[in-house]
């Protein structure tokens, strides 16, 4: 069943209290529902604003500029747009992808998915992807999908394995990632890319 208009200003309320019992009551709500194009449209513009303001916050955060610690943790906005790559229809994810690129070049905000977007694997031109913080465990074989990228940049996210299919990547030349105990000898050695670590927060 399709979420209504009503029923999503009904959750707005929710979603904007400052209780994380009733966000998190929201959220769930939420994940109930199938989301039609026009409830996907107008959770995006929701989740803009939000993301608008959360950056301001975190700008005035001393203690999470100093130690890099802004984007670390699940927001509100975050789960809004998880949500959105797990239910909206192809055409508004490949709309939302959109305002994240900027030329040959995708950066996401914090995404709490535990593997790329699937409609990302339709656009063929990116070169550069940075997904610095998320859910991500497994890096799989599935950018070998990405016949242009040239570096990945995966900072900060929880990486616990990596597909050594990768090394046969034929344009990636960076991966980097904050984890060096994945790194196997075999990846090591037999990737054509550089690997660059930079310990997370």
């Amino acid at each position: 069943m399709n979420i209504t208009k009503a029923e999503l200003q009904k959750i707005e309320k929710l979603l904007n209290s400052p209780d994380k019992a009733n966000i998190d009551l929201a959220i769930t709500i939420l994940s109930g529902f199938a989301v039609n194009d026009i409830g996907a449209k107008w959770l995006f513009n929701y989740y803009q604003q939000l993301q608008t303001i959360e950056n301001e916050q975190s700008k005035t955060s001393l203690q999470s500029i100093l130690l890099g610690t802004t984007n670390l943790s699940p927001t509100k906005a975050s789960r809004i747009l998880t949500l959105l790559f797990e239910k909206a229809s192809n055409k508004i994810c490949l709309k939302i992808l959109e305002t994240f690129i900027d030329g040959n070049t995708i950066t996401f905000p914090r995404l709490d998915l535990a593997d790329f977007p699937k409609s990302l694997f339709q656009i063929s031109k990116i070169e550069h992807i940075s997904w610095q913080y998320g859910n991500l465990n497994h890096l799989s074989d599935s950018i070998l999908n990405f016949p242009t990228l040239q570096t990945l940049d995966l900072r900060h996210q929880p990486l616990m394995t990596i597909d050594e299919k990768i090394v046969h990547h034929p344009t990636l030349t960076e991966l980097w990632i904050s984890n060096a105990l994945i790194v196997t000898e075999d990846l090591a050695y037999d990737a054509n890319f550089e690997i660059f670590i930079e310990a997370a927060y």
